[in-house]
């Protein structure tokens, strides 16, 4: 049942008798505001009415978590259910609140929500009447440069919803008679001046108008007036064609200035130009570090790249965001994993707030051609044309960007210390009524907002007390910077110097880096992020013009090795001192929670630390310049000592983890061998480390196994590593939530370990029974009824994994001869046959890449010529397939991830591991067989 109430702007209308009395005196103000000459007469009920209903939404967000508590403790105490099909205790609840000592008491008991409410009204009232004063002061002006009508009036004022900073102050959109809008801004225009000003530049000299993509404005010093853009979202093919190359155009060139923040809410599509309605954060200061070291040089990078502009898609792991709030916009539904107040079952007696994932859908930003929203991949070559024009124009120095600078002696902009999404967090949180019953409690949770460690002293104590005033005044804290200082500041005051760079000079960095930069490097970081907006498991369509595609399509015997490290050699940074030149890359992770971009600091094996290997093996092959290979094994050695840290999370993994020392990949001293060792013996020991080969203590048993049965003398705890693990391995109990062909992650790869080190130290009896498990498994649990293999045909947990061990350990056991008829064939049919058109998995790890070391790695095993054979022929295919089909590098959606396991440089890797394995070279590290310590 429904209670009947009168029509108010409140979400929950029982409530209301608490509400109205404690507004009567802003609404009073507001009526009296109102009555203005400059609203016109016959509009003054209609913007009674919309002030009314800010005003209701700002009290109620400030009270309705206090009252839903005191409503239940009343019910409670009444003995009445919680019954969402009932308003009995509800309506009772609602007449108490119009007793004038419940509401009293109600504040007495919640004395910070009383000084809130008594805060956001002021403060609301206030900025209408800022808004009101300055359309007067500036009615004359706007109506002599023609942006409303010689005889118009306001009809209506619309409180935008925008966060509110500086005492209060918001956006409001005012609507003349005549039916023009204008938004109002309480703040400096001059940087969107500015930014109109240098896309004038930009447009004379790439050759197509920017006009439309900055707003209009009319600045006034504190406040101004900006044209309202109407979101024109369909266009037709041809408009569609130039909204994206002015996209690039913008991209480009906003990100050589250090813009940031231009997430959707930012831009909206306007016909065939993209308008960004807010660049406020156009410029930035910096308060980083120089290009002193290689690690440092790949910092500045990434903060050059265009993707910290937040036009492009970018995934941050443990980000402030789970869901893409790029400018340019996703075509489809988001889920975020985070959860957001709401209120349910309101105007019942079960009405409750609580927490709840929700959806995300872009909208103002979202092109269209008819009622279909277009995907911008659909436009990435057109996008690229834009970006890569204005990089052209940018690095010739044909567009003067320091001229535009001179124009504009005072150019204030905002600098954001953090994300704004966590203010709000704070401030939701706050309204929570433990907190507002206790001024302490209030003051305590407002203090966990600490000044990040990266400012001096004297920012960090601005930062910290600014923001603790600006939150206690109910506001999202507001921090400027002009752009030729270094020092924070807010509207009002002048704060310390914080930065060690200005945005001026940030600029200037930021374009001499442009100039030292490939062009390439720019179409990498395009690609990389543009396939973010791939949806899960579903292939994408960049690769038909991918930085890597050139590298499959060289006939039928690929150099693709040699194409591989030649791009991959275009794509780095380069840095030298005196231990030497050195490079390095700014690249992302290939799985799907990577982060899409990062400067140097996924070194593990699986990721960056493979690219020095391959790029070593190419030059042993005279794929690759042998001065480059030693710089980039420079360069990782700088990364490694840098960031070491981030490798012992999971010390024994090898892929992973400190352990791809084993590789060559974590290049250690001896002493800090035995060092790594005994932490991994410890943890072993301890319970503790994981057990896996991909993560875990198996992977570290084969490679030092494959270094014992190499007659080299194993000591300290890499022999007891050998001796002890491999018993304990087999008699643990695990991985029963994976397949047990899962050679990465489940018992496949331990059988393997285990049976490996059983063999070098002449453990008999262990090693039988891994292949008796093995025989058993295979004859057994593997096939379909129709004779065929039921997995993947992966490394990782497949039929190319399942051969490459059943054909070693089974070999050793001298039990080779014990499987099926066809068995050891059957796995090779599958892991070499390609079936269907879906675009070809190319990575180490999950594809082709993988089965082909797989086939290499068998042949001191089974039949050399026809496994080598084999894998040639196959080799070809999938390369072929790719060229016709397309591909990705272990994940759906990526195609141009740098990295080993899922990445180019195993790609390539595993190509000059094939040509030299053809030139007869069979004495190799193959990293998927684990097969020695370099």
């Amino acid at each position: 049942m429904t209670a009947t109430v009168s029509a108010n702007p409140f979400a929950n209308q029982l409530f209301s008798p608490f509400y109205r009395p404690v507004m009567q005196s802003a609404t009073d103000a507001l009526n009296a505001l109102v009555a203005s000459p400059v609203i016109a007469d016959d509009s003054r009920g209609g913007v009674r009415e919309q002030l009314d209903a800010a005003l209701a939404r700002k009290v109620e967000m400030e009270s309705f978590r206090v009252l839903i508590s005191d409503f239940h403790e009343h019910r409670r105490r009444w003995g009445l259910p919680s019954d969402a099909e009932s308003t009995t205790a509800l309506d009772r609840y609602s007449a108490l609140l119009t007793s004038e000592s419940v509401r009293a008491d109600i504040l007495t008991r919640h004395p910070v929500l009383a000084k809130n409410l008594e805060v956001v009204q002021r403060n609301f009232v206030r900025s209408v009447e800022e808004l009101i004063d300055h359309y007067a002061a500036d009615l004359a002006v706007l109506r002599d440069e023609g942006w409303i009508g010689g005889e118009d009036l306001i009809s209506t004022i619309v409180a935008t919803g925008s966060d509110s900073h500086n005492g209060g102050r918001q956006v409001f959109i005012v609507t003349q008679e005549s039916g023009v809008k204008i938004v109002y801004k309480p703040r400096p225009l001059a940087i969107d001046r500015f930014v109109r000003s240098l896309f004038e530049r930009v447009s004379e000299v790439v050759g197509v108008s920017l006009d439309r993509c900055v707003p209009k404005v009319l600045d006034r010093g504190e406040h101004g007036w900006q044209e309202f853009i109407q979101a024109d979202r369909s266009v037709t093919t041809e408009e569609a064609e130039r909204y994206f190359y002015r996209f690039g155009v913008t991209t480009m060139v906003l990100g050589a200035i250090g813009t940031s923040d231009m997430h959707h809410e930012n831009v909206v599509a306007c016909g065939e130009y993209p308008c960004f309605v807010d660049v406020e954060t156009a410029l930035r200061p910096d308060n980083g570090v120089l290009d002193d070291s290689l690690a440092h040089l790949l910092v500045n990078r990434m903060k050059q790249a265009p993707t910290t502009t937040m036009l492009l898609p970018i995934q941050i792991p443990n980000g402030p965001f789970d869901v893409i709030l790029a400018g340019i916009g996703v075509p489809r539904e988001q889920v975020s994993e985070r959860k957001s107040f709401q209120m349910s079952d309101r105007d019942t007696d079960a009405v409750s707030v609580f927490r709840k994932t929700f959806t995300y859908n872009h909208s103002d930003n979202l092109v269209r051609i008819g009622t279909a929203v277009v995907d911008p991949l659909d436009h990435f070559e057109t996008i690229r044309s834009g970006y890569l024009a204005c990089f052209e124009a940018i690095r010739s120095g044909r567009i003067d960007i320091d001229g535009v600078f001179d124009l504009f002696p005072e150019l204030p902009v905002r600098y954001l210390v953090r994300a704004t999404t966590v203010y709000a967090q704070f401030i939701d949180a706050a309204t929570h009524p433990d907190y507002l019953s206790s001024p302490d409690e209030y003051g305590r949770l407002l203090g966990l907002l600490k000044a990040p460690s990266s400012y001096n002293d004297a920012g960090q104590e601005f930062i910290t007390s600014t923001e603790s005033a600006d939150m206690h005044n109910r506001d999202v804290p507001y921090f400027s910077v002009d752009a030729d200082s270094r020092r924070l500041g807010t509207r009002s005051v002048v704060g310390p110097e914080v930065f060690d760079r200005s945005p001026r000079s940030i600029t200037r960095d930021s374009i001499t880096a442009l100039r030292e930069t490939s062009g390439l490097v720019h179409e990498f970081v395009l690609e990389e992020s543009l396939n973010e907006l791939v949806g899960e498991g579903v292939a994408s369509p960049l690769w038909k013009s991918g930085v890597f595609a050139s590298t499959l399509r060289a006939g039928p015997t690929p150099q693709t090795g040699e194409a591989v490290a030649e791009i991959v050699s275009e794509l780095a940074h380069r840095h030298e001192d005196p231990d030497g030149p050195q490079v390095g890359w700014v690249y992302g992770g290939g799985g799907p929670s990577s982060p899409t971009l990062a400067p140097g600091t996924l070194i593990a094996f699986h990721d960056g630390g493979g690219i020095p290997v391959f790029l070593d093996r190419a030059a042993g092959a005279g794929l690759a310049a042998s001065s480059f290979a030693e710089a980039a094994a420079r360069g990782h050695q700088k990364l490694a000592e840098e960031y070491r840290s981030v490798l012992r999370d999971s010390p024994e993994s090898v892929f992973s983890g400190e352990a791809g020392a084993l590789f060559g990949a974590v290049p250690l001293m001896d002493n800090m061998f035995d060092e790594l060792l005994t932490t991994i013996w410890d943890r072993f020991e301890a319970g503790t480390a994981e057990t896996d080969v991909a993560g875990g203590v198996a992977g570290v048993l084969l490679m030092l196994s494959a270094q014992h049965t190499d007659r080299r003398v194993l000591r300290g705890r890499a022999a007891d590593l050998v001796a002890e693990a491999p018993r304990r391995l087999w008699a643990a109990e695990g991985h029963s939530d994976r397949a047990w062909f899962d050679l990465a992650h489940g018992r496949l790869g331990t059988a393997w370990a285990a049976a490996r080190a059983a063999d070098s130290t002449g453990d008999d009896r262990l090693l039988g029974e891994v292949a008796d498990w093995i025989i058993a498994a295979l004859d057994t649990d593997c096939h379909s009824e129709g004779g065929e293999f039921k997995g993947s045909k992966a490394w990782c947990a497949g039929s190319a994994g399942v051969a490459l061990v059943a054909g070693e350990v089974l070999t050793r056991a001298g039990r080779i001869d014990a499987l099926p008829t066809g068995r050891m064939s059957g796995l090779l049919d599958h892991m070499t046959t390609i079936k269907t058109t879906n675009p070809a998995d190319l990575s180490v790890c999950h594809g082709g890449s993988g089965v082909i070391q797989s086939l290499l790695a068998l042949q001191p095993w089974l039949l050399e010529d026809e496994l080598l054979a084999r894998a040639v022929d196959y080799r070809d295919r999938l390369y072929s397939h790719a060229v016709a089909h397309g591909y990705s590098t272990g994940t759906a959606g990526k195609t141009s991830t740098l990295g080993y396991m899922l990445g180019w440089a195993g790609i390539g890797d595993t190509d000059v591991l094939l040509g030299r394995a053809v030139a007869g070279d069979n004495d190799q590290l193959i990293p998927v067989a684990l097969n020695g310590v370099r």
